[in-house]
C-alpha cells in the first residue's frame, strides 16, 4: 500500500496495485472455502479479470501513450 501512494515511478504504482489485487483474490477464496460459499469464486474471477484488463491499458497508456 506504501508503494502505491509513494511509488517514484508510475511502473512501481501499477506492480503494487498487481500485487494487491492477488492479496485480495486469495483473500476471498479463502472466504468462499471457509464460509462454503462457492459464488465468491466467481466475483474472484470478475474481479481478477477486471484487473488484469486495467492493468493491461494502463501499461499500453504508460508505454506509447493513448
Amino acid at each position: 500500500m506504501i508503494r502505491f501512494i509513494k511509488g517514484p515511478l508510475s511502473v512501481d504504482r501499477v506492480i503494487s496495485f498487481d500485487v494487491m489485487t492477488v492479496s485480495s483474490l486469495g483473500l476471498i477464496a479463502l472466504i468462499a472455502f471457509f464460509t462454503n460459499r462457492f459464488i465468491y469464486i466467481d466475483v474472484a474471477l470478475v474481479y481478477g479479470l477486471l484487473s488484469f484488463i486495467g492493468v493491461l491499458i494502463v501499461a499500453r497508456y504508460l508505454e506509447r501513450g493513448l
